[in-house]
């Protein structure tokens, strides 16, 4: 009778730690996108309702409310130069969605980039833009491990090729991008 408690104990703390977690990395479209002069560093993660917390605490409220589904978070190092950048993408429900959140970000402080996504913006610090119904953000990653911080160069260059990759794809309702499955 006690093995089935502590049997049931375990299965109880091994979902909670599931459901904090982000997801496998399989089972994300950063996981195959390819950033020709930037090398993937660890896993992609993927948070949703339930552990967005974990990552931004404070700012899921703002998602929340244009109708967040799951944010894809991944490093990437700059070939020629060792610096650090982290690309953020949330899928929102629907293209408006998208480019609600963006306009909530892209503030006057900064300037619009052209040829980039349906809208893009920067400050010189971070990469916002928006495809379909995705938002995204590029930015520098605050590590020991960066060798300098990623030029505004070095962050359009990963947005441009992350804008095509998501052009080209398909970006119906929950296709392959969302998390369900890869090319």
């Amino acid at each position: 009778m006690r093995w089935k408690k502590v049997l049931w104990g375990c299965l109880f703390v091994g979902i909670l730690g599931l459901l904090s977690r982000p997801w496998a990395e399989g089972s994300s479209f950063l996981h195959w996108f390819d950033a020709k002069g930037f090398r993937p560093q660890g896993n992609v993660e993927i948070y949703d309702e339930r552990n967005i917390f974990h990552y931004i605490d404070g700012e899921a409220e703002v998602y929340f409310g244009f109708g967040f589904r799951s944010l894809h978070s991944r490093v990437y190092r700059s070939a020629k130069s060792g610096a650090l950048i982290r690309v953020d993408a949330y899928e929102m429900a629907s293209p408006q969605a998208a480019a609600g959140v963006f306009g909530r970000y892209a503030s006057p402080g900064g300037r619009r980039l052209k040829g980039l996504g349906e809208g893009a913006w920067t400050d010189g610090h971070v990469v916002l833009f928006h495809r379909g119904r995705f938002f995204v953000r590029i930015w520098s990653e605050a590590s020991l491990e960066a060798v300098q911080d990623p030029t505004l160069g070095e962050m359009k260059e990963v947005a441009g090729l992350l804008d095509k990759a998501l052009e080209g794809a398909n970006l119906g309702d929950r296709g392959p991008l969302s998390g369900t499955s890869e090319p």
